[in-house]
């Protein structure tokens, strides 16, 4: 019954509840993901770098939550490509600023290799800020597994569900429990 009633709302009234409710949020990312990164893709032509601005992107909204002023209720979802925009242009000033320190210096762009991707990863996971370890660490085992399987492997919540034998149900609400765990240990560490 809570999915019908969250799947019924719009963008704008998501984003609104999101503030209270990691369901609402979870939602908003499920209608609107996959066009986001389509939409980026075909701005970059570089699905990793489409991929990091898109995760950028909804991870600057779950954190500006508070700052949504939209009344449309399609604000939301213009709200977000304004995100997904302005990171947009940050990355393709970085590219000019990065091809023009090469022209200066005279070095050439070398190809990325396979291996780029598990460099990436690595430099990714040190960096991570140690509040958001300790938070992870204290999550239940089936709440951790759960929301490591749906954000990090960006899987659905029925193959959530199949890789931790529960149901798509219960894999959302573990995953729902686990990001308003995290979010309130976050907010009571300042963040």
């Amino acid at each position: 019954m809570r999915k019908t009633r969250l799947s019924e709302r719009s963008e704008t009234a998501l984003l609104r509840a999101a503030r209270s409710d990691p369901e609402a949020f979870c939602e908003f990312y499920d209608r609107n993901a996959r066009a986001l990164l389509g939409w980026l893709v075909a701005q970059t032509h570089d699905l990793p770098a489409a991929m990091d601005i898109a995760a950028e992107t909804f991870a600057v909204a779950l954190r500006s939550l508070t700052s949504f002023r939209g009344e449309r209720p399609a604000s939301g979802r213009a709200w977000l490509y304004g995100i997904a925009l302005r990171l947009l242009i940050r990355y393709r000033e970085g590219l000019r600023h990065e091809r023009s320190a090469r022209e200066r210096i005279g070095l050439r762009e070398e190809p990325y290799f396979d291996e780029a991707g598990i460099v990436h990863e690595r430099l990714v996971v040190e960096q991570l800020r140690p509040e958001l370890q300790r938070a992870l660490a204290e999550l239940p085992e089936y709440q951790r597994d759960a929301l490591k399987l749906r954000i990090v492997g960006e899987l659905d919540y029925g193959q959530v569900a199949a890789q931790l034998d529960c149901t798509p149900v219960a894999a959302r609400l573990r995953v729902s429990r686990a990001l308003r765990t995290l979010r309130t240990i976050l907010e009571g560490a300042g963040r």
